[in-house]
C-alpha cells in the first residue's frame, strides 16, 4: 500500500459521497427511499476497501492485484509510449506482433479476453484515480453501486411499499456486497445487470423514457458479454418474457386476445419446424461450449480440491447429453443457492459462505410454510415479474452450479442471482400477508 493510497482513498470516499448527496438533492428530494442511499454507499465503498486489503496483506495475491498491476501496466505505457499503449488498448488479448509481444509478456492476463477488460477498465480509470489501487477499487465500486440503485429504484417504483425489503435485496447480501465491490469481473457486472434492468424497464415495461433507457442497455449488455457472456444468456430471455407476458396481460378484450392466442398456435410450430435445422445446429453448438467450459472447470477444481484440499463439490456421475445434464438441474441450482452445508465447511471462507446460503435456505422455507407451496406457485404464475426472476435465478443458477465444483469460486459466480431472488422471497411473502396479488408487472 502506497503513500498516495492513504491520501487518496479518504478524498475519492469524500467525493463520491458528496456526488452521492448532490444526486439525493437533485433527483431524490421527495423519494421515501433517499435515507437509503448514503449508508448504502458508504457499505459499498468500505466492501471495496476491505475486500483490497485482505487480498493485499492477507493473501498477499489475487485476481485484483493482478488486475490492477496489468492495468497499471497499459497507463504507464500509454504515458510513455502512447502508440504501444493505445494498441494494447485497442486489440483482444494476446494479440502478438513485433510491437506488443515484449508488453504481452509483462502481464499476467494477457491470454484471457474476459480478463483483459478489466485490465483495459483500470487503465482508463487511472487516469483520473492517479494510478492509486484504493482510489481506483473505490471507482469501481462507486460505478457498480449506481447500477444496483438503478435495479433498487426500479423495483420500488413497481412495489413502493417494499422499499426496505428490496434495500436488503440489493444491498445487504453480504456475497453481493463483498464480491462484487473489489477490483474484479464481478463488480463490473452486477452494476450492468441493474442499469440493464432499469433500461430495460422503463423503455419495454413502464415506457415513460426512451433515449437513456437504449443508452443503458446498449453499454450493459456489450459490457456483460465481453466480461461474462453467460450472464445474458440467462437475462436477455428472462425479460423477453417478462415483455411479452406484460403485455399480454394488458390486452383486456378476449377477442383481441382468442385471435393472439391462435395466432401463436399456429406460428410458433411453424417457425419451429421452418427453422428446425438452424435451430438444431445452434443448440448443439451451445451444448458443445457450455460442456468444454463445465468439464475444464471440473477438472481443474477436482485437480485443486484433491491436491490441496480445497472447498470442491461434484454432482456425482454426469453423462453430457442433453437429458443428462438437465438431469443435474435440480442438484445444480440447489448447491448455488442453497450449498455449502455447514456440515461440509473446510475453511474460513466456506464457513461464511455456509452461513448465508443456510439463512437463505432457511427464509425460502420460512416464505413457503408461510405463504404455502401451492398458492406461491400460483402468485409466481400471474405475476410476469416473477416469472421473469425464477427464470433467471433457475438458469443462472443452473449454469453456474453446474459448471464451478468449488465453494470458493461459487460464491462470487451466483451473486448476479441472489437479488432476484431473494426479491421474489419478500414479494411472495408480502402478497401472501395481503392474500392477493397488489400489483401485477
Amino acid at each position: 500500500m502506497e503513500i498516495k493510497d492513504f491520501i487518496l482513498a479518504p478524498i475519492f470516499f469524500l467525493l463520491f459521497t458528496v456526488l452521492g448527496i448532490l444526486y439525493l438533492e437533485i433527483f431524490c428530494r421527495d423519494k421515501p427511499y433517499r435515507k437509503i442511499f448514503i449508508p448504502a454507499l458508504w457499505l459499498k465503498m468500505l466492501a471495496s476497501i476491505t475486500y483490497g486489503l485482505i487480498y493485499k496483506f492477507y493473501y498477499g495475491f489475487g485476481d485484483t492485484l493482478t488486475y490492477f498491476k496489468d492495468g497499471s501496466y497499459i497507463f504507464n505505457k500509454l504515458l510513455t509510449d502512447w502508440n504501444t499503449g493505445w494498441t494494447l488498448m485497442t486489440t483482444p488479448a494476446r494479440t502478438y506482433n513485433l510491437q506488443t509481444i515484449e508488453s504481452f509478456e509483462q502481464m499476467m492476463y494477457d491470454g484471457s479476453t474476459t480478463a483483459f477488460v478489466v485490465t483495459k477498465i483500470v487503465a482508463v480509470f487511472s487516469f483520473f484515480t492517479f494510478n492509486s489501487y484504493f482510489a481506483t477499487s473505490l471507482l469501481f465500486s462507486f460505478l457498480s453501486f449506481t447500477g444496483l440503485w438503478a435495479l433498487y429504484t426500479s423495483l420500488v417504483d413497481i412495489y413502493p411499499k417494499l422499499k426496505w425489503q428490496f434495500a436488503f435485496a440489493v444491498f445487504l447480501i453480504p456475497s453481493v456486497t463483498f464480491w462484487g465491490s473489489g477490483i474484479m469481473k464481478d463488480t463490473v457486472t452486477i452494476g450492468c445487470i441493474g442499469w440493464f434492468f432499469y433500461g430495460f424497464y422503463h423503455l419495454f415495461i413502464k415506457k415513460d423514457k426512451l433515449f437513456i433507457p437504449i443508452i443503458l442497455l446498449c453499454i450493459s449488455a456489450y459490457l456483460i458479454l465481453l466480461t461474462k457472456m453467460y450472464i445474458i444468456a440467462a437475462f436477455i430471455p428472462a425479460m423477453f418474457i417478462w415483455f411479452l407476458l406484460h403485455h399480454y396481460k394488458q390486452i383486456t378484450e378476449w377477442q383481441a386476445k382468442a385471435i393472439l392466442n391462435i395466432s401463436l398456435l399456429i406460428a410458433v410450430p411453424f417457425f419451429a419446424w421452418y427453422f428446425s435445422d438452424k435451430l438444431v445446429n445452434t443448440g448443439n453448438i451451445i451444448l458443445k461450449a457450455f460442456i468444454s467450459e463445465a468439464v475444464g472447470f471440473h477438472n481443474w477444481h477436482t485437480f485443486l480440491d484433491e491436491k490441496f484440499g480445497g472447498s470442491g463439490y461434484n454432482l456425482g456421475t454426469i453423462e453430457f447429453t442433453p437429458i443428462g445434464i438437465l438431469k443435474k438441474a435440480p442438484a445444480s441450482i440447489n448447491v448455488a443457492l442453497f450449498r455449502p452445508y455447514l456440515f461440509e465447511v473446510k475453511n474460513i471462507v466456506m464457513l461464511i459462505s455456509s452461513f448465508e446460503s443456510t439463512a437463505i435456505l432457511l427464509f425460502t422455507l420460512f416464505v413457503w410454510l408461510r405463504v404455502g407451496i401451492i398458492k406461491s406457485f400460483i402468485y409466481i404464475l400471474r405475476n410476469p415479474l416473477l416469472i421473469s426472476f425464477m427464470i433467471f435465478t433457475l438458469i443462472f443458477a443452473f449454469i453456474v452450479g453446474f459448471t464451478s465444483y468449488n465453494f470458493g469460486a461459487l460464491v462470487r459466480y451466483k451473486i448476479p442471482c441472489l437479488p432476484f431472488f431473494i426479491a421474489v422471497l419478500f414479494i411472495l411473502l408480502h402478497e401472501g400477508k395481503q392474500g392477493k396479488l397488489l400489483k401485477v408487472n
